[in-house]
């Protein structure tokens, strides 16, 4: 049976709804088509697939045009499979210099022992107010040479390594390249 993939634009779309309204970088969005729209629909709780064709194509384009940095990281990808990930898995994702702030690539386990000064940074996460919680918003996952490296999800990947139970497990949106059909 195969494993159903999920389109790159949908997963773009869906990293930008999920940033766009209350994101530590939402603030990059501000500019786009019809920001305070979808911001609003964001707001009111409409869900992602409720979306018009229309809305998701520009919040694909939003977050190809905010993040090239990390799209560099899709390169090859045709689409993605969603996943579940526990902690062993999130510690050996490759996270990028241009997010650890340090010379070339280190484990998501040693970014996580590394610190930032901005209280804005995925490490300084705060222990959530009514104990941890499975986000319902994928991390998303790239490549750099075929090693899995994590673009987005920071702050709930860090929320997970820090505060969530051992045996947890956290959804992801993962290149179908890596995922093979049982």
């Amino acid at each position: 049976m195969p494993i159903p993939t999920i389109s790159l634009l949908q997963v773009q779309a869906k990293w930008a709804y999920s940033e766009i309204d209350d994101g530590t970088l939402s603030h990059n969005y501000d500019n786009g088509p019809n920001v305070e729209e979808l911001r609003a629909k964001h707001r009111s709780g409409v869900p992602f697939n409720k979306l018009t064709p229309d809305e998701q194509y520009n919040l694909a384009f939003l977050c190809v045009a905010h993040r090239p940095n990390l799209m560099i990281f899709m390169t090859g990808v045709d689409g993605l499979v969603e996943g579940r990930l526990d902690r062993t898995h999130i510690g050996a994702l490759l996270v990028p210099e241009m997010v650890s702030g340090t010379p070339g690539f280190m484990s998501f386990e040693g970014f996580m022992n590394t610190t930032a000064e901005s209280p804005k940074d995925a490490r300084n996460v705060l222990p959530p107010a009514q104990g941890y919680q499975v986000s319902s918003d994928p991390l998303t996952v790239g490549h750099y040479f075929g090693r899995p490296t994590l673009l987005d999800g920071y702050h709930r990947a860090a929320s997970f390594w820090k505060f969530a139970p051992g045996d947890a497990v956290i959804r992801a949106y993962l290149p179908s390249l890596f995922v093979s059909a049982a």
